[in-house]
């Protein structure tokens, strides 16, 4: 009787430990070639450098998944953030790349989550494989009454299965953020090479007016029972960069490649051993020591999150 009860025991606990076992997702998109006439990167490379270094730090590969070119249509994204809030549980490590142009358009009320909440009047959005190319060469503000945004992805609905992820993986997961885009501060190109946005805003009303704000706000709350959100983006909110503007050589592979300049940065940061213990402020730091663009400031949650170091998100 005695064993019995005690092989229950074991059984009982090494269930819980499997239960509670952490488990790490990544969904990793990028957008080299557009459907429209957006100018051509090299976002495939960040999500190829990227990968090999999530699974050089101990995610698995068939938790990794990776939308690139035609597969990061609006559709094709939607699709994986709804199956990364049904996969993800108590404490899992979750890590998400956009590598793509970035857009700002107008500030609206579409539905239950695309919300007109912007001090600015502006939403940051990413530009997908479909998002159409609105120009306008005789103006910054282009009207168009046929679109509202549905093939961007707004700020509003990647803060709202942001939120969803969050609160299922509770206060022991981690979201990590990573976007490499023009104008993605709080979304939560020089030198030759070509901008990863457009300066063009897509206007949806007649009465817009775009508001000047002073300085940068959170665009995510950090909540008690919900897990940790590391946000980095490869500018400020109203800023535009280019990809790095050299050919770089990587652990990975031995032919030198163009990547964007958040990407490489992170690659940099998570595959050597030193950088371990790096905070998210000295991580910071590394992606400005990385950046060749002189005035150009990426985005960080970081002061909120000072007693955060990269090896926490990993471990």
């Amino acid at each position: 009787m005695k064993n019995n009860y005690l092989l229950s025991l074991l059984t009982i606990l090494l269930l819980s430990n499997i239960c509670l076992a952490q488990n790490k997702y990544a969904l990793l998109v990028g957008i080299a070639d557009y459907k429209h006439d957006w100018s051509p990167l090299h976002a495939d490379n960040d999500v190829e450098l990227l990968k090999k270094t999530l699974i050089d730090r101990g995610f698995k590969d068939s938790n990794i998944t990776t939308l690139i070119n035609s597969e990061a249509k609006k559709r094709n994204v939607i699709a994986e953030l709804k199956n990364l809030v049904t996969k993800v549980g108590l404490g899992d490590r979750v890590f998400i790349l956009f590598s793509a142009h970035g857009q700002m358009v107008e500030d609206v009320n579409l539905d239950s989550i695309i919300t007109k909440d912007e001090a600015d009047n502006l939403d940051e959005t990413i530009v997908l494989y479909d998002s159409p190319n609105i120009e306008n060469n005789s103006s910054l503000l282009v009207r168009d009454k046929n679109y509202n945004g549905e093939k961007h992805l707004l700020d509003d609905e990647l803060n709202f299965y942001l939120t969803k992820i969050r609160d299922k993986i509770g206060s022991s997961g981690y979201v990590f953020l990573a976007v490499d885009a023009c104008f993605s501060g709080t979304i939560e190109k020089s030198n030759g090479q070509q901008p990863k946005g457009s300066n063009n805003i897509v206007v949806f009303s007649n009465n817009f007016v775009q508001k000047e704000i002073s300085e940068q706000f959170e665009e995510f709350e950090q909540k008690t029972n919900s897990g940790t959100l590391i946000v980095f983006s490869s500018t400020s909110v109203n800023q535009r960069i280019a990809e790095m503007p050299i050919e770089i050589d990587t652990k990975f592979d031995s032919d030198a490649k163009f990547f964007g300049v958040l990407s490489y940065s992170l690659y940099n940061c998570f595959i050597e051993e030193s950088y371990k213990n790096f905070t998210l402020e000295e991580l910071y730091q590394n992606i400005i020591e990385n950046n060749p663009y002189e005035n150009i400031l990426p985005y960080s949650n970081y002061k909120n999150l000072s007693d955060i170091n990269i090896n926490a998100f990993f471990e």
